[in-house]
């Protein structure tokens, strides 16, 4: 069966569905994990889950990219597993987990995470080991990613998408706008944007023939598609 999965990043909610939209499950603050524990004061750390993937064991992992910087890990029916990163600089450690992904390139199923605030991807083993840096220096945000024969896509917040081959090495970044204004950029009129170059993109997909579709945090929505030529 097919189903379809939703981070609810303002309501912080993980939830299933049939393609008819009915609801299967609807999970919410991972209270069972030890890293959600409440502190000293009674306070609860922050849960504000921004994107999910599923492992081919139906695992969901979910990047809790907005709120505290871990994954949590739940099985098909929506029950919490376990919890892995949380904020911070070293290897393992996260800040801004805002994409994620199953990558089995290789034919190693691996988690691969868009460490947004560090500027890198880090790699996973299923059970949240730590394995390595997928990119470091060839990112500046990345938010998202998508796959197609054997390419990752990667759309990055500071005004390009990314297009990487199976080793992760960059082929091509495509319609990079190297002026360093898109922070305010952002805010403008559409008039203001410069036709070829993004302002801010956000999240991308493939598909089934090989074209892109970005989408761009903007205040006044854009979407562009990009043709696949060869």
């Amino acid at each position: 069966d097919e189903f379809l999965y939703l981070c609810d990043t303002k309501r912080a909610l993980v939830a299933k569905y049939t393609l008819r939209g009915e609801k299967v499950w609807e999970t919410g603050y991972p209270d069972e994990s030890p890293a959600y524990k409440p502190g000293a004061d009674g306070k609860k750390i922050k849960f504000s889950p921004t994107n999910l993937t599923i492992a081919p064991n139906g695992d969901i992992y979910v990047g809790d990219g907005y709120g505290s910087s871990y994954i949590n890990v739940y099985n098909a029916k929506g029950e919490w597993k376990n919890t892995f990163g949380g904020k911070g600089k070293e290897a393992g450690q996260l800040d801004c987990p805002h994409g994620i992904a199953l990558d089995a390139r290789g034919g190693e199923a691996r988690i691969l995470v868009a460490d947004r605030s560090n500027r890198r991807f880090q790699y996973f083993s299923l059970d949240g080991k730590h394995l390595s840096f997928g990119a470091q220096g060839d990112v500046k945000l990345p938010c998202h990613f998508d796959q197609y024969k054997g390419l990752l896509l990667v759309p990055d917040l500071e005004a390009r998408v990314t297009l990487m081959d199976q080793n992760n090495q960059v082929l091509a970044q495509l319609c990079d706008d190297e002026s360093n204004t898109w922070g305010k950029l952002r805010k403008e009129a559409r008039t203001e944007f410069h036709p070829g170059k993004f302002v801010c993109p956000h999240s991308a997909c493939f598909d089934k023939d090989g074209n892109i579709f970005v989408v761009e945090w903007v205040e006044v929505g854009r979407v562009t598609k990009l043709r696949r030529l060869a």
